[in-house]
């Protein structure tokens, strides 16, 4: 039977971390080492994309309206970004830095709950292990749903670390207002729930009347934030229900077909984009079970003497969170019949490394050792490099770029400079609304005076931040992609074809 929740914690350590030599690292020191990672990786982005991710133009377009829910997603992440490009006025790089701080933040709550369970240097190792999956890395520059869901996970899980070993209502109500936050960024949250449900009867922490009183309180502060979303889905015409269902149970695939798609997902998760935190986290196993014989390193062998295992509690806490969100997943593909999306463990992914610790019985005193220290140390640095390397050599800039046909090579610059010479002088040098495929129209109206909104898929109900009615007194600007939209269109040279359509009387068809 595993130990009731409520045992007492160790003493805090100090902000000092210790160090197998006698000195200290401060926390700031690693602060400032996680800031300098994460300024490479964004002027790395920055140099070498032609065009911002997707999905952080999106958010700059859907933030022209604060509504309680949208098209696709729920509101959250659109409400944040706005209150950004309310401060810094709307730019990609402001984008990539809310996606990075968001991740950094979320690590730090990682690196808080693992510190208290396993050390201080397991905490770094952990997040060390963390920034090298692809999720972390070369996406960093990614500002969307799942960067935003993961802070909410992270702060998920350190609260019912606290909750099992310090039980107070008040982070029981803390953990429901998350829990809000979260269903307010994307349903998948509920995966995080299942794990705090699921270590709440595993753990026996529903033998506390404070647990059972606080996971009442926790529901009703969650529902009570949720609430106006709820009912805007009850109100709304097009909802992310809707778009949830086409995207990612829309197709009818037979069981061997959904058993490989399945594969194929756990493979890119477990054997592609975190394929670097393993090797990693191996590089450093190797290193802390050799014992050299010579005796310039007998006081490593003292150092790195195992210690005794974390209690079973700490290790069913871990495991719980590492596991229990992708084998969902998992279920979801092979039973329910979903689509799984390869983005959908990135707000989870980031949980794994502790356990993998654990596995590879990686413990503090271990990971102690001076040589082992050294070792992950230069394991990071080249997986860092070879992160790097590759993203370069895959951008416009490298030697073996993606197709024309992919997303970073749209030229939304270049083509924006040709709309201005030839479009903007019928509609007096600024255009307010644009019309045509929603990812390259987000993309090129940051290039086009005044920052046009964007009329997404010609829809207006798609596109709130247009009032009713607007249509039939604004002018817009269409566009149609190469190869299609009437023949007798004008051409950019890359083949786009555009017209000014309006004031009109009715919805664009």
């Amino acid at each position: 039977m595993t130990p009731r929740a409520g045992a007492a914690l160790p003493p805090a350590r100090p902000l000092a971390w210790p160090r197998a030599d006698g000195h200290t690292t401060r926390p700031w020191l690693w602060a400032l080492a996680l800031a300098t990672w994460a300024a490479t990786w964004l002027a790395l982005r920055a140099y070498v994309a032609e065009t911002p991710p997707y999905d952080n133009l999106e958010q700059l377009s859907w933030l022209r309206s604060l509504e309680w829910g949208y098209y696709k997603h729920p509101p959250l992440p659109t409400w944040l970004a706005w209150a950004a490009v309310q401060v810094f006025g709307p730019s990609a790089a402001l984008t990539y830095v809310l996606g990075a701080a968001l991740t950094l933040v979320a690590l730090s709550f990682l690196a808080a709950m693992v510190r208290e369970a396993l050390g201080p240097r397991s905490a770094q190792v952990a997040v060390a292990a963390a920034l090298c999956m692809a999720f972390y890395s070369q996406r960093l520059h990614y500002y969307n749903h799942n960067t935003l869901l993961m802070l909410w996970v992270a702060v998920s899980a350190w609260l019912s670390w606290r909750l099992l070993h310090r039980p107070r209502l008040s982070d029981w109500a803390l953990l429901g207002l998350v829990a809000g936050l979260g269903l307010l960024t994307k349903y998948q949250y509920v995966l995080a729930a299942a794990c705090v449900g699921w270590l709440f009867l595993a753990l026996e922490m529903w033998r506390s009347p404070l647990h059972r009183v606080g996971a009442a309180l926790a529901a009703g502060v969650a529902l009570l934030v949720v609430s106006p979303h709820l009912w805007w889905l009850a109100q709304a015409a097009h909802t992310p229900l809707d778009y949830a269902r086409d995207v990612a149970f829309a197709a009818n695939t037979g069981g061997l077909a959904r058993a490989a798609a399945v594969a194929r997902w756990a493979a890119d998760w477990g054997l592609n984009r975190a394929l670097p935190a393993w090797l990693f986290l191996l590089a450093l196993a190797v290193f802390s079970r050799s014992r050299p014989d010579t005796a310039a390193h007998a006081q490593e062998r003292t150092v790195g003497s195992a210690a005794p295992p974390p209690p079973v509690a700490t290790r069913v806490f871990l495991y719980s969170w590492a596991l229990l969100p992708p084998l969902v997943m998992l279920a979801l593909g092979l039973v329910g019949g979903a689509q799984l999306q390869t983005q959908w463990a990135a707000g989870f992914a980031f949980l794994a490394p502790p356990a993998v610790l654990l596995a590879l019985r990686l413990d503090e005193n271990r990971l102690r050792r001076p040589r082992v220290g050294r070792a992950a140390v230069a394991a990071f640095v080249l997986v860092q490099a070879l992160l790097m390397a590759h993203t370069w050599d895959r951008s416009p800039r490298g030697l073996h770029p993606f197709g024309p046909e992919h997303w970073c090579r749209f030229p939304a610059e270049a083509l924006a400079a040709e709309l201005r010479a030839q479009a903007l002088p019928a509609l007096g040098g600024r255009v307010r609304l644009i019309s045509g495929p929603a990812a390259p129209m987000q993309a090129l109206a940051l290039h086009l005076p005044g920052w046009p909104r964007v009329l997404i898929e010609r829809n207006p109900a798609l596109s709130p931040w247009v009032a009713p009615g607007e249509l039939a007194d604004t002018p817009v600007l269409e566009l149609w992609p190469p190869g299609q939209g009437p023949h007798d269109l004008p051409r950019t040279s890359q083949g786009w074809g555009w017209q000014i359509v309006g004031p009109v009387d009715a919805p664009l068809p």
